[in-house]
């Protein structure tokens, strides 16, 4: 039993120590490498009670040196829940903003894993499968889509543009979806575009119809349409709408007016052109403002036509 091994091995020790045998023998009895057995004899000299008696290797006595605090944990649960949609990276980079604590990703994992808040054994979070393509050169083609608020449909609509290389976004709110709306918006697309736009690509509703083409072709503009029932060819824009959806537009009060909407989405796209991070091709964790400051630095003679 257990005090008839602790006796074998304090006589075998003590025999080593009486020098009656040697550490090679001690170690072919207990079948312990003789480091091991060395080792033990070491701290059976300082105290033999302590590190004679087996003891189990779990649970230790000590934590972990480099344990996230209690504190941020908690914090990094509440970006969590209220960013139920967004990935780890999304948090760690929540965390740097507003605490100034570097935190990777991988560490962010962990702690919902174990904190059963995310990706434990029977979490299911499914995603779309990604396509990944995107033009070479900013405001080369825009992407140009109609999308309505949960509980304003058909009320109020977002008309949305999105630059396809650098995912900057304009949008703004009208009342209705109508081929006046549409010139509109397009007027004041162009009027903020700091490049000369080469294309518009959008879906074949009838807010897109023959007066917009004809009105951005006197503009010197194509007017790219998608083949119907292909909602891949601007899916930039729609998972745009998404994003929007789900972080902006969920917050808005019934009975705000217009005016109070248009002002927070104003806020919501100042936010995701200068601080939204993107991890889509060639964006590499930019921000669409530092994705055109980049592209700008990297190509200062280049002409957009």
């Amino acid at each position: 039993n257990c005090f008839n091994m602790i006796d074998l091995r304090a006589n075998l020790l003590q025999d080593i120590v009486d020098k009656k045998r040697k550490v090679y023998e001690v170690s072919d009895i207990l079948k312990l490498s003789r480091q091991s057995v060395s080792i033990l004899l070491k701290k059976y000299k300082e105290d033999w009670v302590k590190w004679i008696i087996p003891r189990k290797p779990w649970p230790k006595s000590w934590e972990t040196h480099n344990k996230t605090e209690e504190w941020l944990e908690d914090e990094i649960i509440r970006i969590a829940k209220d960013n139920r949609f967004e990935w780890p990276i999304f948090i760690s980079d929540e965390i740097n903003d507003i605490y100034d604590i570097k935190i990777n990703q991988s560490t962010v994992y962990r702690i919902l894993k174990r904190r059963k808040i995310r990706y434990y054994y029977w979490y299911h979070w499914s995603r779309r499968k990604r396509v990944l393509y995107v033009k070479d050169i900013p405001w080369r083609e825009l992407q140009l889509d109609v999308s309505f608020p949960y509980w304003y449909q058909r009320k109020l609509c977002i008309f949305t543009a999105i630059d396809d290389a650098s995912r900057f976004v304009i949008s703004k709110i009208y009342t209705n979806h109508t081929e006046i709306s549409t010139l509109k918006f397009i007027k004041e697309v162009i009027q903020k575009s700091k490049y000369n736009i080469k294309a518009f690509r959008t879906d074949q509703w009838r807010e897109f119809s023959r007066k917009v083409s004809d009105y951005l072709e006197s503009m010197w503009i194509n007017h790219n349409k998608n083949p119907a029932y292909t909602p891949q060819h601007n899916w930039k824009v729609e998972r745009y709408h998404r994003t929007m959806k789900e972080n902006c537009c969920i917050y808005w009060k019934f009975k705000s007016s217009i005016e109070d909407l248009n002002y927070d989405l104003t806020l919501w796209t100042n936010h995701y052109n200068s601080r939204k991070r993107h991890y889509w091709l060639w964006m590499n964790w930019l921000s669409p403002e530092k994705r055109l400051k980049k592209f700008k630095q990297e190509n200062p003679l280049l002409v957009v036509l």
